[in-house]
């Protein structure tokens, strides 16, 4: 660029001036240097090289040559920098959930034993809608046989990076929606007096259908992500249905109940209501299976027909040792502070009619 020096005119340096003067700027202290790569630069094959150049550039940039500042961009650079940040980020997300989750099941359910069991099942839900979209969409034995009835999934080349942030909060909101629709109804049979595991068995039967026709009907809308051929939609469509599909028919109805009535007769400190503490359970065990088997919604009405039943019972019982002391007395020969009775008369057998009345 300097044309006192000697090697101005050389082929070298017209040859470079001829290709970067309309790269420089004005005062020629910045210029752009094109690379040419043997990957593609739009595509996540290429991040090991951008990684491995900007490393070199860092080297270059090092105090010896404290006026030099390389920098790489283009292709997938940027990309590859929005990811960084965004996967920086997922942790501190991850927290915010858990932590607003303990709070409105804590406020609302005075429960942090709920609290963490939603979490453990959000977890469980995620679990399987992440693996078996990583088992689908990422090449392997596992592809190539779901690819004998879908073979647009070829295309892909393993999940896109946008697919679990963007479906992460999508899948925790529907999860949690539909486990506190259940656990409202838990908790209402659980105050009328009925045990955790008959309260979730009711509260199950009541807000079965409901659920599950929600779950359908959601779905059936990410079913219409699968239609186009664009391998980022159906990755999108496919994990949101899984989770969805998942929680519907296997947390909800068989896992949720599972956990709350194993908890529920473990332990005696009412674990799943911990710290709050719940009212007594009105009928025994035996006594809920019959209750349940009947339809009955009202443990308060079997406990109060028990009690009434039991002092009929007493009184019963009363009256006929009553009538049956008044008989005894009448038949009674008194000696002292002992009665004998007539042996004879005794309504007994055997060696019982020599029977003694201490009175």
């Amino acid at each position: 660029m300097n044309a006192s020096s000697p090697l101005y005119g050389s082929d070298f340096a017209s040859a470079w001036r001829s290709l970067n003067l309309g790269k420089l700027n004005g005062d020629a202290s910045a210029t752009l240097v094109a690379i040419e790569t043997t990957k593609s630069p739009n595509g996540q094959v290429i991040v090991p090289f951008i990684r491995s150049v900007r490393d070199l550039l860092k080297a270059f940039s090092a105090p010896a040559l404290p006026g030099l500042k390389l920098y790489l961009f283009g292709g997938y650079t940027t990309t590859m920098d929005v990811q960084d940040l965004l996967y920086a980020l997922v942790p501190y997300d991850i927290i915010a959930v858990v932590v607003l989750v303990l709070i409105t099941v804590a406020f609302s359910f005075q429960s942090v034993g709920l609290g963490l069991r939603l979490i453990a099942t959000i977890a469980m839900s995620l679990c399987w809608s992440f693996g078996l979209s990583v088992l689908v969409y990422q090449p392997g034995p596992a592809q190539d046989f779901f690819a004998l009835s879908t073979p647009t999934i070829l295309a892909s080349s393993g999940m896109y990076w946008l697919i679990p942030v963007m479906s992460f909060s999508i899948l925790v909101g529907l999860a949690m929606d539909y486990d506190i629709f259940l656990l409202s109804r838990v908790r209402e049979f659980r105050l009328l007096g009925w045990s955790d595991r008959a309260s979730v068995c009711l509260a199950v039967d009541a807000t079965g259908g409901v659920i599950t026709a929600a779950g359908l009907i959601m779905c059936v809308s990410f079913c219409g992500l699968l239609i186009p051929k664009t391998v980022v939609l159906n990755q999108y469509g496919f994990t949101l249905f899984i989770g969805v599909a998942f929680d519907t028919f296997v947390i909800r109805p068989v896992i949720v109940p599972a956990i709350i009535a194993i908890l529920g007769s473990v332990s005696s400190r009412q674990l799943n209501w911990y710290p709050s503490v719940m009212p007594p359970q009105l009928l025994t065990d035996e006594e809920e299976d019959h209750a349940l088997a009947a339809g009955c919604m009202a443990p308060q009405e079997l406990a109060a027909l028990r009690a009434a039943l039991e002092a009929g019972d007493a009184a019963a019982g009363k009256a006929r040792d009553d009538a049956a002391a008044a008989k005894a007395g009448g038949e009674a020969v008194r000696d002292g502070g002992v009665a004998f009775r007539d042996p004879a008369q005794a309504d007994v057998s055997g060696e019982a009619k020599a029977m003694l009345v201490i009175k």
